[in-house]
């Protein structure tokens, strides 16, 4: 696993975040859950790979960052490098790289959306004459991709096989669950009464990610969340039988009180809930799991799924566990290897387009733009 390091934040807030995942069920897109109805301005980027709209997006925090505004930083799942798009909350302003695979369009255009056409500084001669070449990229990375999705099923048919077991060998004491459910949601809610009223340019919920998938192998901004949270509890949980039911508890309970919920899923099974913060509280429940293994502070509460887990009844039906593991971690390692190969392929195309781009004309737009939001 690659922890990324990088927080950006002020205050109390997590700052790094993942839009979208690779998952066992294909692509999977939360754009629109990044500013939600506190979106007042969204400057939809757009131009092929290589045209610079990452370090578009790169320069411009940079740039406003450095006048005090807080930013978050939405990663690209497959190049945990490259940023996919960045939002101020105190302007409700969003930019966003709008290309495929997750394409977006100005919904109210000129009167609060914008795009910014990138592809206006690139020769479009250069590009003709090699319409072929990054028309069969094209298809090659798609077919990456698609083997990709489908060892990354195979790894969640594995997870869900798992619990499935666990169920059925009767090893998992549903009371337990329930009561260890119940005592940490009303230990986090019982602190409401000191909430700290959030920003009103961050939406009330989100369900968005803080790891990814991606061509390296895992990486995580889960130790953002972390460091924003002074009242945290961490679930070591392989397998979801606990994590999952807990955070969607704390979740329905804190709508309840009217609190401010942001849920994070797991990269592989987006139906599945791994994290969630409660930002008027500073209160967090994040999931540790083999692959993305946390450290926690000492302050930090932590819950094992074993407390949920009749160990005696787990013998017959240990080898059987010990085999989805096994092959769990196989088609993961699979489609690593098929998302290297997609990256591989972009790289390629990116090859192809950066020596046509007139970057001195792209960085002028983007001053134009940072003067036009600093103006707003």
């Amino acid at each position: 696993m690659r922890v990324a390091g990088e927080t950006g934040h002020t205050g109390h807030q997590p700052a790094n975040f993942f839009p979208a995942a690779n998952s066992r069920y294909g692509f999977c897109s939360r754009f629109q859950q990044i500013g939600g109805d506190a979106v007042r301005s969204t400057h939809v980027l757009k131009g092929g790979p290589g045209t610079g709209k990452s370090t578009f997006l790169q320069r411009t925090a940079w740039d406003l960052a450095g006048d005090g505004w807080r930013v978050e930083f939405y990663w690209c799942p497959s190049d945990p490098d490259s940023l996919d798009a960045i939002y101020f909350p105190s302007a409700g302003a969003l930019l966003v790289d709008g290309t495929h695979p997750h394409p977006m369009d100005p919904q109210l255009p000129g009167a609060a959306d914008h795009l910014v056409d990138l592809s206006r500084h690139w020769r479009r001669a250069a590009l003709s004459g090699r319409r072929e070449e990054i028309a069969s990229l094209q298809r090659r990375t798609a077919l990456h991709f698609l083997a990709a999705h489908t060892h990354l099923a195979a790894a969640g048919r594995c997870d869900s096989g798992a619990r499935r077991i666990l169920r059925r060998s009767g090893a998992v004491d549903d009371g337990a669950r329930r009561r260890t459910i119940t005592e940490v949601t009303r230990d986090i809610l019982r602190r409401a009464v000191d909430r700290v009223p959030i920003c009103p340019h961050l939406p009330r919920t989100r369900r968005l990610f803080l790891s990814a998938l991606g061509p390296e192998g895992p990486v995580s901004h889960v130790s953002d969340l972390v460091s924003a949270s002074p009242n945290l509890y961490v679930v070591r949980d392989g397998t979801g039988l606990l994590s999952h039911p807990l955070v969607s508890h704390l979740r329905d309970c804190a709508a309840l009180e009217g609190l401010a919920c942001w849920v994070f899923a797991s990269p592989l099974d987006p139906q599945k809930l791994q994290h969630c913060h409660l930002p008027e509280i500073g209160a967090s429940v994040v999931t540790s799991r083999p692959g993305l293994m946390l450290h926690p502070p000492d302050s930090a509460r932590l819950l094992c799924n074993s407390r949920i887990i009749h160990p005696g009844r787990l013998d017959s039906v240990h080898a059987t566990l010990r085999d989805l593991r096994r092959a769990r971690g196989a088609a993961l390692r699979r489609a690593r290897g098929e998302l290297s190969r997609a990256a591989s392929m972009h790289r390629e195309m990116e090859d192809i387009y950066v020596p046509t781009v007139d970057f001195s004309e792209v960085e002028r737009t983007r001053a134009a733009l940072v003067r036009t939001l600093r103006r707003a």
